[in-house]
């Protein structure tokens, strides 16, 4: 267990931190620890109110919203002993992760007041910011999932023009939609 004032590492059973006398408590039976659980119930409020459409919480701290051609995820986590809010959208999926490509987002990132571009286990560039949580009202977290949802969309069709790969719309309309459906629309695309 951990101390929620001093963030020191006790084991299960131990009352009160040896440290600094705090009482220690589980984790929420969410997998959430208390203050990530507050946290969490005030993203439920917040989020429907910055204005992009409805959120789905897919598991306790980890919520989802479609938006336009992406998706953006707002998790609760632990960044460095203090809850903090990360918003992830994915920008492009299957793309040649090579010298080139990460030299372009490494430019991007130089020139980015707030976020960065990133790579995740799954070889999906992505862009991403985070806020403490200690200080989130409804304008910064507008902001940060806005911020990513923009980065997200500007982006994706030049890296997959570059280095291949596909969109988020590509990858649910290939999802979704039969294969002589998809093979018109692309059709429809490329005269235009």
């Amino acid at each position: 267990m951990r101390c929620a004032n001093c963030n020191k590492d006790w084991p299960a059973g131990v009352k009160f931190c040896g440290d600094c006398g705090n009482q220690l408590t589980a984790a929420a039976p969410s997998g959430l620890s208390p203050a990530q659980a507050n946290v969490n119930e005030q993203l439920k409020r917040l989020l429907p109110r910055i204005g992009l459409g409805l959120f789905r919480e897919i598991q306790p701290g980890h919520h989802i919203c479609q938006h336009g051609s992406t998706h953006v995820e707002v998790r609760v986590i632990d960044f460095g002993g203090k809850v903090a809010v990360r918003s992830v959208a994915p920008v492009a999926i299957g793309s040649r992760l090579d010298a080139e490509l990460l030299r372009f987002l490494l430019n991007k990132n130089a020139g980015l007041a707030f976020g960065a571009f990133g790579i995740n286990e799954q070889n999906i560039v992505i862009f991403s910011h985070t806020i403490l949580a200690s200080s989130m009202d409804v304008e910064e977290l507008g902001a940060s999932v806005n911020a990513v949802l923009l980065m997200a969309d500007q982006y994706d069709d030049q890296i997959v023009r570059h280095w291949g790969g596909k969109t988020m719309k590509d990858t649910v309309m290939d999802q979704v939609l039969p294969p002589n459906i998809l093979h018109l629309l692309r059709l429809a695309e490329s005269r235009r």
